[in-house]
């Protein structure tokens, strides 16, 4: 199991409650691998296609002017709320769009961003822009909930023994191996008594070396997987999730799995998706 490599982080913010939690969580991923981190906003500007071109002129001046006043507020934000060296970039794109695209250019090797958390019918069909960067990025993304500060004294990574599941499980070591953390190692059978040896088979999985520098607790449960997942984080008050997320083709884009989905939006804490392109 080799070691986790980041040079880059990303944190994206959107001057929302989520913007501090979401600069000190990259902040302190970033302190753990010794990485570089950029907080980044995206902004916008389309002139409505009725505007005269006087009437554009005008706006893009005032836009000019509030780009200024909200890159110089970044840059304050970023000073206030976290003292780890951070550069502070403005990008005028969408969302979604803006992230990726600079995350490209830094080479960034983690995502992280905040998520109302919310579901619905919308949410289902659109996605969220934490939704959407997850299945663009091809990096880990942490998702960071707004109520749950992280701290990572328990970390709750659920294996199937899937290769997306194994990489999320090196990633789950590496960080807990960093940081002294429990680490929880939990599989899901969907009946009980299948495999008795599972909790030796799940320790096997990390290698002494990272054992010797992590709190290493493996459980079994029996159930639905996403349904014992968010319980389980539930009840060990769990810092963070660490689970696999498989790209599977819908048509011509691309879905993620149901379970890794769910965790990604009900968790009681943050989560941090690692995703694998399909096949």
């Amino acid at each position: 199991m080799q070691a986790v490599q980041l040079n880059a982080a990303l944190a994206a913010v959107d001057f929302s409650n989520w913007t501090g939690p979401v600069l000190r969580a990259g902040a302190e991923m970033a302190r753990l691998y010794g990485a570089s981190l950029t907080a980044v906003y995206a902004e916008q500007f389309l002139p409505p296609p009725y505007f005269t071109e006087g009437d554009i002129k005008a706006l893009a001046d005032l836009h000019a002017l509030q780009r200024r006043s909200a890159a110089q507020h970044l840059a304050e934000v970023v000073r206030q709320e976290i003292s780890y060296p951070a550069q502070a970039r403005l990008v005028e794109a969408f969302p979604t769009e803006a992230i990726l695209s600079l995350a490209r250019e830094l080479g960034a090797g983690l995502l992280v961003l905040g998520t109302h958390g919310r579901s619905g019918l919308n949410r289902l069909l659109m996605g969220s822009v934490a939704e959407k960067v997850v299945r663009q990025a091809g990096v880990p993304v942490l998702v960071v909930k707004q109520e749950t500060p992280l701290t990572f004294r328990r970390l709750l990574c659920p294996v199937n023994y899937t290769p997306v599941a194994l990489e999320a499980l090196r990633h789950a070591a590496d960080l807990a191996s960093r940081s002294g953390a429990e680490l929880v190692v939990m599989s899901v059978e969907e009946e009980p008594g299948l495999r008795r040896d599972h909790e030796e088979q799940l320790r096997a999985l990390i290698p002494p070396p990272l054992q010797e520098h992590c709190r290493l607790r493996p459980v079994v449960r029996h159930g639905e997987a996403a349904e014992q997942i968010l319980r389980l984080a539930a009840e060990e008050n769990s810092d963070l999730v660490v689970v696999g997320a498989q790209h599977r083709p819908l048509l011509e884009a691309t879905i993620l799995g149901t379970t890794s989905v769910r965790v990604m939006r009900h968790a009681p804490c943050s989560a941090l998706i690692v995703t694998r392109p399909h096949g």
